[in-house]
């Protein structure tokens, strides 16, 4: 009943942050710590080992994404037009390369949040990608500048952690 879906362990999750500032943007701790907590306010014997659990459950089902109808042509598409550049931004804590992986995609980039230590809506993380891009390109190298905000076309699931970002980058 405390924990009455995703949207209740917010709370517990800004608390688990604010406590480990450190490891904010380490978002396996996060969520085992959640997973964690719930298991001692139900009484549980093995907090840590249901903790463990759970996450080892979560992350079958997370790495196993349902796609959108189309989405993994599209993905294809842009992986094999040597124009264009496919990279991965992401806070989360996926497995990129079971994800991506079968697809066969060309992916220059994977950025995480926790590579940084920063979350999204950070601007930061989508100047990193703009290097990241520039770096993966033809000819490119560490550090060169960044490729332009309005060269890139970036699709998000969160407007607060995505558009915000984005546009807090100077992204269109």
């Amino acid at each position: 009943e405390k924990f009455a879906g995703p949207r209740s362990l917010v709370p517990l999750m800004e608390d688990i942050r604010a406590a480990a500032p450190e490891r904010k943007a380490d978002i396996t701790f996060v969520r085992k710590e959640v997973y964690r907590r719930i298991a001692v306010s139900a009484g549980l014997s093995d907090p840590q080992g249901t903790a463990e659990g759970w996450f080892q459950a979560w992350a079958c089902f997370r790495n196993a994404p349902a796609w959108f109808e189309d989405s993994i042509e599209v993905l294809q598409s842009i992986s094999g037009d040597p124009s264009l550049s496919l990279g991965i931004l992401t806070d989360g804590n996926a497995d990129i390369e079971a994800i991506f992986g079968p697809l066969g995609l060309d992916i220059v980039f994977s950025l995480r949040g926790e590579d940084l230590g920063i979350l999204k809506p950070d601007a930061r993380l989508f100047d990193e990608a703009l290097h990241r891009i520039a770096a993966a390109s033809p000819g490119g190298v560490a550090g060169q500048r960044p490729v332009a905000p309005r060269s890139v076309v970036y699709v998000g699931d969160s407007y607060a952690k995505d558009v915000v970002g984005a546009r807090r980058a100077g992204w269109p």
